[in-house]
């Protein structure tokens, strides 16, 4: 993954903040993730996974850009963060 003023690069596609209505942080023991909520209709939700060291930095830059929605976590992210994937 990779943050900039623009947007988004997962994987090296890049994805402008401007095709995401929101963002939400779900913590977790290990390891935290953001939720990118899509502005279009069919475009799947996207999970950027990243540490405690990064945290503030992380949030902070998204924050410049987009609204921040925290959501509960849905039965499949409370098991897979139960079983540890």
């Amino acid at each position: 993954y990779e943050l900039s003023p623009q947007g988004i690069r997962i994987e090296g596609k890049d994805y402008a903040f401007k095709v995401f209505r929101s963002f939400g942080v779900l913590r977790g023991p290990e390891w935290h993730a953001i939720d990118l909520e899509p502005a279009q209709r069919f475009m799947p939700r996207l999970t950027v996974l990243f540490t405690d060291e990064d945290f503030d930095s992380i949030v902070g830059h998204m924050e410049l850009h987009l609204p921040r929605v925290d959501r509960d976590p849905d039965l499949v992210e409370r098991l897979t963060q139960y079983l540890r994937f």
